[in-house]
């Protein structure tokens, strides 16, 4: 009797596992480069890409032949659109985790406000937006804060625009956070986490190195780079400056201080009208002067803004 031939069975499971094995390897090699690229960063690319370049180079100028010129040559373009997209992908993947992460530390954040009232009170804000031409903004803001709960940890400051600002200029706002100097004391960086709401508002969340007891201040000076901005005043349309210092819905504590300036351009005139304050009723003063480099600027003072009350003022752009 004739031995009995393979099981095609098992051979299609032979073939299948050699061709697993492949792919397999394949996506290790893949994997371990595009692991190395996240790593390396740029320069790391940049090293490699001139690594294989002189490598090329080195051949060809060895055996001057053109057949391995133009091999090197197509290496070098096939393996640089290569790193290129794997390092696209990669970061394009850890962008949207560390979008996703941010968003669920605000939501907890939140959370843990609600479930254990965790508060504090702001009894300082000292603004000031210097605006370019083009709309972009340099703010400083300088607050002073209390803490209304038992152990204050952090505490959050959201921010945004008037108008529909363009997401995609997200990842250049640029925000920076201090504490203030008091004599020699002072300036140190804390931890910051920043996510972003509804494209244009950001949570900027500040972690303190020591928790605040009930009643003790602190005190903290942020800047912040912000493009385009106030775009749509040098565009002919009307914008609006406002803050609002919310408290929980009971609280009836006021904000003491307030001071919201807006340095225009020079050559710029500018009217004016304030935003949830009434004259007779309401402690404030809203004036434009020039300064000293010929800017206009828009100062907005009022004492004890009362709580969840969107307060600020009304800019419309002319030009000289």
């Amino acid at each position: 009797m004739a031995p009995p031939g393979p099981d095609p069975g098992v051979a299609q499971l032979a073939r299948q596992g050699n061709h697993g094995r492949s792919t397999s390897l394949l996506a290790m090699l893949l994997e371990s480069i595009q692991d190395h690229v996240a790593h390396a960063g740029v320069f790391g690319l940049v090293e490699g890409v001139l690594g294989v370049l002189a490598f090329g180079g080195l051949l060809s100028s060895l055996l001057g032949d053109s057949a391995i010129k133009a091999g090197a040559i197509v290496a070098v373009i096939l393996g640089i659109l290569g790193l290129f997209i794997l390092l696209a992908a990669n970061r394009a993947e850890r962008r949207q985790q560390s979008q996703l992460d941010r968003r669920l530390l605000r939501k907890y954040l939140a959370v843990l406000e609600d479930r254990f009232d965790y508060a504090w009170s702001t009894t300082n804000w000292h603004q000031t937006v210097n605006i370019k031409r083009n709309g972009d903004t340099f703010e400083t803001i300088t607050l002073t804060l209390v803490a209304d709960c038992d152990l204050l940890d952090y505490f959050s400051i959201w921010l945004g625009p008037g108008w529909e600002w363009p997401s995609r200029l997200q990842r250049k706002v640029k925000v920076s956070v201090q504490t203030v100097r008091i004599g020699n004391e002072g300036g140190t960086r804390p931890d910051i986490s920043c996510a972003w709401f509804h494209h244009n508002r950001i949570a900027i969340t500040v972690h303190l190195g020591e928790p605040v007891s009930r009643g003790q201040e602190v005190s903290f000076s942020l800047t912040l780079v912000w493009p385009l901005k106030c775009a749509p005043l040098f565009r002919g349309q009307a914008d609006e400056f406002t803050l609002t210092f919310s408290k929980l819905p009971s609280s009836t504590v006021s904000l003491p201080s307030l001071y919201y300036a807006v340095v225009l351009p020079v050559n710029c005139n500018v009217c004016y009208d304030a935003v949830g304050l009434k004259r007779g009723n309401d402690d404030y003063t809203l004036t434009g002067e020039v300064n000293n480099q010929g800017q206009v600027e828009v100062i907005l003072t009022a004492d004890n803004v009362p709580p969840n009350r969107r307060v600020g003022m009304r800019l419309d752009l002319t030009r000289k």
